[in-house]
Protein backbone atom coordinates (compact mmCIF):
# COMPACT_ATOMS: atom_id res chain seq x y z
CA UNK A 1 0.00 0.00 0.00
CA UNK A 2 1.33 3.06 -1.40
CA UNK A 3 2.27 6.01 1.66
CA UNK A 4 -0.79 9.08 1.48
CA UNK A 5 1.00 12.16 -0.01
CA UNK A 6 2.20 14.75 2.33
CA UNK A 7 0.26 17.89 1.61
CA UNK A 8 1.39 20.99 2.98
CA UNK A 9 0.46 24.97 2.05
CA UNK A 10 3.40 27.40 1.83
CA UNK A 11 3.01 30.83 3.31
CA UNK A 12 5.14 33.59 3.34
CA UNK A 13 3.80 36.10 5.27
CA UNK A 14 1.08 37.61 7.40
CA UNK A 15 -0.91 39.43 4.66
CA UNK A 16 -0.73 36.23 2.61
CA UNK A 17 -2.12 33.86 5.85
CA UNK A 18 -4.82 36.38 6.02
CA UNK A 19 -5.81 35.51 2.04
CA UNK A 20 -5.02 31.67 3.37
CA UNK A 21 -7.49 32.04 6.18
CA UNK A 22 -10.29 33.44 4.07
CA UNK A 23 -10.19 30.72 1.37
CA UNK A 24 -9.59 27.89 4.17
CA UNK A 25 -12.34 29.13 6.31
CA UNK A 26 -15.06 26.56 5.25
CA UNK A 27 -12.26 23.36 5.04
CA UNK A 28 -11.78 24.48 8.91
CA UNK A 29 -14.78 24.01 10.05
CA UNK A 30 -15.26 21.07 7.99
CA UNK A 31 -12.12 19.70 9.72
CA UNK A 32 -13.36 20.62 12.98
CA UNK A 33 -16.57 18.58 12.83
CA UNK A 34 -14.42 15.52 11.53
CA UNK A 35 -12.64 15.98 14.36
CA UNK A 36 -15.14 16.28 16.96
CA UNK A 37 -16.69 13.15 15.62
CA UNK A 38 -13.28 11.63 16.16
CA UNK A 39 -13.72 12.14 19.87
CA UNK A 40 -14.93 9.06 22.66
CA UNK A 41 -15.84 10.32 26.30
CA UNK A 42 -12.98 7.48 27.32
CA UNK A 43 -9.30 7.60 27.19
CA UNK A 44 -7.41 6.57 26.08
CA UNK A 45 -9.24 6.94 22.95
CA UNK A 46 -8.12 5.64 19.53
CA UNK A 47 -8.45 6.36 16.28
CA UNK A 48 -7.62 4.69 12.64
CA UNK A 49 -5.14 5.93 9.82
CA UNK A 50 -1.69 4.76 8.16
CA UNK A 51 1.63 5.90 10.03
CA UNK A 52 3.76 7.57 7.10
CA UNK A 53 6.96 6.73 9.95
CA UNK A 54 5.53 3.34 9.58
CA UNK A 55 4.42 2.68 6.59
CA UNK A 56 1.29 0.86 7.40
CA UNK A 57 -2.13 0.90 8.91
CA UNK A 58 -2.17 1.69 12.55
CA UNK A 59 -3.90 2.74 15.50
CA UNK A 60 -3.58 6.49 17.02
CA UNK A 61 -3.61 6.41 20.77
CA UNK A 62 -5.39 9.98 22.26
CA UNK A 63 -6.43 11.15 25.60
CA UNK A 64 -7.77 14.68 27.37
CA UNK A 65 -4.40 15.73 28.50
CA UNK A 66 -3.67 19.65 28.06
CA UNK A 67 -7.27 19.50 26.31
CA UNK A 68 -8.44 22.56 25.70
CA UNK A 69 -11.94 24.15 27.31
CA UNK A 70 -15.01 22.82 27.04
CA UNK A 71 -17.25 24.58 23.93
CA UNK A 72 -20.78 25.23 24.12
CA UNK A 73 -22.02 22.04 23.45
CA UNK A 74 -19.55 20.54 26.21
CA UNK A 75 -17.28 19.00 24.37
CA UNK A 76 -13.29 19.01 24.59
CA UNK A 77 -11.37 19.10 21.80
CA UNK A 78 -8.22 16.84 23.06
CA UNK A 79 -4.61 18.41 21.92
CA UNK A 80 -4.17 16.49 18.99
CA UNK A 81 -0.55 17.52 18.27
CA UNK A 82 1.10 16.16 21.00
CA UNK A 83 -1.15 12.94 20.99
CA UNK A 84 -2.40 10.69 18.32
CA UNK A 85 0.62 8.35 19.05
CA UNK A 86 0.93 5.46 16.31
CA UNK A 87 0.59 2.39 18.64
CA UNK A 88 3.54 1.03 16.26
CA UNK A 89 6.17 3.41 16.26
CA UNK A 90 4.55 5.35 19.59
CA UNK A 91 5.63 8.97 17.96
CA UNK A 92 3.07 11.54 18.13
CA UNK A 93 1.26 13.94 15.42
CA UNK A 94 3.80 16.19 14.96
CA UNK A 95 7.16 14.16 15.95
CA UNK A 96 5.23 12.24 12.98
CA UNK A 97 4.44 15.21 10.57
CA UNK A 98 8.11 16.60 11.17
CA UNK A 99 9.31 13.65 10.00
CA UNK A 100 7.45 12.50 7.13
CA UNK A 101 8.26 16.54 5.93
CA UNK A 102 11.74 15.83 6.26
CA UNK A 103 11.92 12.51 4.04
CA UNK A 104 8.95 13.05 1.64
CA UNK A 105 9.27 16.88 1.31
CA UNK A 106 13.23 17.68 2.15
CA UNK A 107 13.96 14.40 0.46
CA UNK A 108 16.75 14.05 3.08
CA UNK A 109 18.63 10.63 3.03
CA UNK A 110 20.85 8.27 4.50
CA UNK A 111 23.67 10.01 3.71
CA UNK A 112 22.55 13.66 4.28
CA UNK A 113 24.65 15.42 7.02
CA UNK A 114 22.21 16.86 9.67
CA UNK A 115 21.83 18.32 13.08
CA UNK A 116 19.21 18.27 14.92
CA UNK A 117 19.13 20.13 18.69
CA UNK A 118 18.08 17.20 20.67
CA UNK A 119 19.18 13.49 21.11
CA UNK A 120 17.82 11.91 23.90
CA UNK A 121 14.22 11.30 22.55
CA UNK A 122 12.30 9.01 20.21
CA UNK A 123 12.49 11.25 17.69
CA UNK A 124 16.70 11.01 17.60
CA UNK A 125 16.68 7.54 17.88
CA UNK A 126 14.05 7.28 15.11
CA UNK A 127 16.01 9.77 13.03
CA UNK A 128 19.59 8.28 13.63
CA UNK A 129 18.65 4.59 13.08
CA UNK A 130 18.01 6.42 9.28
CA UNK A 131 20.58 8.96 8.88
CA UNK A 132 23.57 8.08 10.39
CA UNK A 133 25.34 10.83 9.69
CA UNK A 134 23.19 12.81 11.82
CA UNK A 135 24.64 14.44 15.06
CA UNK A 136 22.36 15.50 17.83
CA UNK A 137 22.86 17.43 21.13
CA UNK A 138 21.21 18.68 24.13
CA UNK A 139 22.16 21.55 26.22
CA UNK A 140 24.05 20.67 29.14
CA UNK A 141 24.04 21.85 32.88
CA UNK A 142 26.95 19.64 33.86
CA UNK A 143 30.14 21.37 32.75
CA UNK A 144 30.47 19.88 29.66
CA UNK A 145 32.07 21.96 27.33
CA UNK A 146 30.15 22.83 23.50
CA UNK A 147 30.90 19.87 21.08
CA UNK A 148 31.74 17.79 23.72
CA UNK A 149 30.28 14.37 25.30
CA UNK A 150 29.87 13.73 28.91
CA UNK A 151 29.98 10.48 30.82
CA UNK A 152 26.70 9.43 29.37
CA UNK A 153 27.42 9.77 25.92
CA UNK A 154 24.62 12.86 25.36
CA UNK A 155 26.74 16.08 23.26
CA UNK A 156 26.28 19.67 24.34
CA UNK A 157 25.91 22.74 22.06
CA UNK A 158 24.59 25.77 22.72
CA UNK A 159 22.68 27.28 19.30
CA UNK A 160 23.74 30.45 19.90
CA UNK A 161 27.66 29.01 20.03
CA UNK A 162 27.44 26.45 17.81
CA UNK A 163 30.92 24.32 17.98
CA UNK A 164 30.55 23.43 14.36
CA UNK A 165 32.69 24.56 11.19
CA UNK A 166 31.26 26.66 8.43
CA UNK A 167 28.71 24.96 5.79
CA UNK A 168 28.73 21.84 7.57
CA UNK A 169 25.30 20.35 6.76
CA UNK A 170 22.48 19.86 4.38
CA UNK A 171 19.67 20.30 7.08
CA UNK A 172 19.44 21.79 10.54
CA UNK A 173 16.31 20.31 12.55
CA UNK A 174 14.76 22.03 15.72
CA UNK A 175 11.78 21.17 17.12
CA UNK A 176 10.17 23.24 20.01
CA UNK A 177 13.65 24.60 21.15
CA UNK A 178 13.68 28.06 19.78
CA UNK A 179 11.64 29.60 21.94
CA UNK A 180 13.96 28.71 24.73
CA UNK A 181 17.11 30.63 23.44
CA UNK A 182 17.36 33.82 25.18
CA UNK A 183 19.24 35.52 22.02
CA UNK A 184 17.02 33.34 19.10
CA UNK A 185 18.34 35.60 16.49
CA UNK A 186 22.30 35.19 17.22
CA UNK A 187 20.83 31.16 17.30
CA UNK A 188 19.42 31.55 13.55
CA UNK A 189 22.46 32.84 12.43
CA UNK A 190 24.83 30.01 13.92
CA UNK A 191 21.83 27.87 12.10
CA UNK A 192 23.09 29.59 9.05
CA UNK A 193 26.40 29.49 9.09
CA UNK A 194 26.69 25.88 9.81
CA UNK A 195 24.41 25.04 7.09
CA UNK A 196 26.02 24.53 3.53
CA UNK A 197 24.67 26.71 0.44
CA UNK A 198 21.24 25.16 -0.21
CA UNK A 199 21.12 23.71 2.92
CA UNK A 200 17.67 23.49 5.01
CA UNK A 201 16.40 24.93 8.27
CA UNK A 202 13.72 22.92 9.56
CA UNK A 203 11.98 24.09 13.44
CA UNK A 204 8.86 24.07 14.76
CA UNK A 205 7.98 26.70 18.05
CA UNK A 206 5.01 27.89 20.04
CA UNK A 207 3.96 30.42 17.15
CA UNK A 208 0.82 32.69 17.22
CA UNK A 209 -0.12 32.70 13.48
CA UNK A 210 -2.75 35.32 14.23
CA UNK A 211 -0.07 37.74 15.63
CA UNK A 212 2.30 39.67 13.10
CA UNK A 213 4.66 40.28 15.87
CA UNK A 214 6.92 38.39 17.60
CA UNK A 215 5.97 38.43 22.20
CA UNK A 216 9.05 38.60 24.06
CA UNK A 217 8.32 37.18 27.44
CA UNK A 218 11.74 37.04 28.78
CA UNK A 219 15.41 38.81 28.38
CA UNK A 220 18.50 38.21 29.61
CA UNK A 221 21.50 39.98 29.85
CA UNK A 222 25.15 39.04 29.33
CA UNK A 223 25.75 37.71 32.86
CA UNK A 224 22.63 35.59 32.75
CA UNK A 225 20.33 37.61 34.56
CA UNK A 226 16.59 37.02 33.37
CA UNK A 227 14.66 39.62 33.71
CA UNK A 228 10.75 38.53 33.31
CA UNK A 229 8.12 40.83 30.63
CA UNK A 230 5.39 38.34 31.46
CA UNK A 231 4.09 35.99 33.91
CA UNK A 232 7.09 33.36 33.27
CA UNK A 233 5.82 30.13 31.29
CA UNK A 234 8.24 26.68 31.88
CA UNK A 235 7.86 24.29 29.19
CA UNK A 236 8.47 20.57 29.80
CA UNK A 237 12.02 19.40 29.07
CA UNK A 238 14.03 15.73 29.18
CA UNK A 239 17.33 16.71 31.17
CA UNK A 240 14.99 19.37 33.65
CA UNK A 241 11.67 19.80 35.24
CA UNK A 242 10.88 22.61 32.89
CA UNK A 243 12.64 25.36 30.82
CA UNK A 244 11.62 28.84 30.56
CA UNK A 245 10.29 30.07 27.57
CA UNK A 246 11.82 33.04 26.19
CA UNK A 247 9.63 34.49 23.43
CA UNK A 248 5.99 33.41 21.72
CA UNK A 249 7.17 33.75 17.72
CA UNK A 250 4.91 35.54 15.07
CA UNK A 251 5.43 36.71 11.61
CA UNK A 252 8.22 38.80 11.57
CA UNK A 253 10.36 35.44 12.56
CA UNK A 254 10.47 35.22 8.62
CA UNK A 255 11.43 38.44 7.94
CA UNK A 256 14.30 38.35 10.67
CA UNK A 257 15.46 35.03 9.32
CA UNK A 258 15.24 36.58 5.32
CA UNK A 259 17.74 39.02 7.30
CA UNK A 260 20.18 36.40 8.57
CA UNK A 261 20.64 35.28 5.16
CA UNK A 262 17.82 32.90 4.86
CA UNK A 263 15.84 32.68 1.93
CA UNK A 264 12.29 31.15 0.75
CA UNK A 265 11.27 31.27 4.62
CA UNK A 266 7.75 29.74 5.04
CA UNK A 267 4.90 27.86 7.09
CA UNK A 268 4.28 25.24 5.85
CA UNK A 269 0.62 24.06 6.98
CA UNK A 270 -0.49 20.12 7.10
CA UNK A 271 -4.03 18.32 7.97
CA UNK A 272 -4.56 14.76 7.36
CA UNK A 273 -7.36 13.01 8.56
CA UNK A 274 -5.66 9.69 6.77
CA UNK A 275 -2.14 10.17 8.26
CA UNK A 276 -3.18 11.56 11.56
CA UNK A 277 -2.01 14.82 11.54
CA UNK A 278 -5.34 16.46 12.88
CA UNK A 279 -5.66 19.80 14.60
CA UNK A 280 -6.09 23.20 13.95
CA UNK A 281 -3.49 25.20 11.50
CA UNK A 282 -0.64 22.92 12.11
CA UNK A 283 2.67 24.03 10.64
CA UNK A 284 6.61 23.49 9.99
CA UNK A 285 8.98 26.49 9.28
CA UNK A 286 11.01 25.84 6.53
CA UNK A 287 14.00 28.08 5.47
CA UNK A 288 16.94 27.78 3.01
CA UNK A 289 20.53 29.08 3.16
Amino acid sequence: MSVPPFWAAAVSNYDQYLGFLDYMGPEIDRRHEFEMSLVEPVEPFFTTGYCGICRRPTAFTVTFAHAGPADETGRRAPNWREHMNCTHCGLNNRMRAAIQFLQDVMQADAGSELYITEQITPMFAYLKARHPNMIGSEFLHDGTKPGKYNSAGVRFEDLTRLSFQDNRFDGVLSFDVLEHVPDYELGLKEVHRVLKPGGKFLFTAPFDVNDPSTVIRATMDDKGQITHLMEPEYHGDPLTDGVLCFQRFGWDVLDTMRGVGFKNAQLHFYWSSRLGYLGPMQFVVLAEK
